[in-house]
């Protein structure tokens, strides 16, 4: 054999040998992606398992709470209103009062949490549907943000004051309406504002802002006297989960109020961004000024 055939051999063999060892490069690099992939995947479920125990935890106790609340005032009306012993009860009308004071306390609990849950399960299976389609219940309407916003406002400003808070509301002069659905957004802000008043220490600020931009509205809702630590900031609106650093009063909560905000905001075609630092607390919602409607033109402005 010609030393010509010998060194055309060698050279295909060694370019052989480099395709073997390219396949091998990129099917190990296949490998260990698919590896990686896999343990994300892997820690993903173990977190949606620790996160499916803690809402089976949360909800359990949440809803056994308001039992076991019901169950003992029925026990003390009981002992009011029904003999002792064959001997009759002279009622007292004060206990009766307090006892069933606690029972619609609780019922109001109970009934709160249920429709919380199924809010948030509607509100998901509407993700992604345009607002025309998303409520049967709201429509898209002009809102005048101007006369609005304080009456959103007064009992929360009220609620303050009782608490010993200060309460600020700004709205510049001249706000332009918004075209948007009215009941979601004031459940949006009834629960940051709710949860400013829940929160805030005595003597500290509560805040309701709006700022108006050329296609876009940012309402800002602030507290004083409380940061919420940043590894926690992450997380708060995922379903369930509750701050354990910001409740020293331990008024307690499902966890799914945040959660429910960021459906409806994604309801609204909007955002919603937290910062918490130096003793300040700030939800900013970014809305659209005319909120977009499936199968529709442009809405037609509000008669000033």
């Amino acid at each position: 054999m010609a030393l010509a055939d010998h060194l055309s051999i060698a050279i295909r063999q060694a370019e052989l040998l480099q395709q073997v060892q390219e396949l091998n490069r990129t099917l190990e690099e296949k490998v260990q992606a698919r590896t990686a992939q896999l343990d994300r995947q892997i820690q993903e479920l173990h977190r949606l398992d620790c996160l499916k125990d803690d809402f089976l935890s949360t909800v359990s106790h949440e809803l056994r709470t308001p039992l076991s609340n019901m169950k003992m005032a029925i026990r003390l009306l009981s002992s009011v209103l029904l003999p002792a012993q064959g001997a009759p009860r002279s009622p007292d009308p004060a206990k009766i009062s307090q006892y069933l004071k606690v029972l619609d306390n609780e019922c109001e609990r109970e009934i709160r949490l249920v429709e919380d849950l199924l809010e948030l399960q509607q509100l998901e299976v509407l993700k992604g549907l345009r607002p025309a389609n998303a409520n049967g219940s709201q429509r898209p309407c002009w809102l005048e943000l101007q006369e609005w916003l304080p009456q959103i406002a007064e009992p929360f400003a009220q609620e303050a004051h009782s608490r010993h808070q200060r309460f600020s509301l700004g709205i510049p002069s001249g706000l332009p309406a918004i075209f948007t659905l009215p009941g979601v957004l004031k459940s949006v802000l009834a629960e940051l504002l709710k949860n400013a008043c829940k929160f805030t220490p005595a003597g500290h600020l509560i805040s309701l802002q709006a700022t108006c931009h050329s296609d876009h509205l940012d309402i800002q809702v602030l507290n004083t006297g409380v940061t919420i630590p940043p590894e926690e900031q992450k997380r708060v609106f995922e379903k369930f989960y509750r701050v354990p650093s910001v409740d020293p009063w331990r008024q307690g909560g499902t966890g799914l109020g945040l959660a429910l905000v960021q459906q409806r905001v994604s309801l609204l075609q909007g955002s919603i961004h937290l910062n918490s630092e130096a003793n300040h607390t700030c939800f900013t919602l970014r809305l659209p000024r005319v909120l977009p409607v499936f199968g529709q033109g442009k809405p037609a402005q509000p008669r000033v």
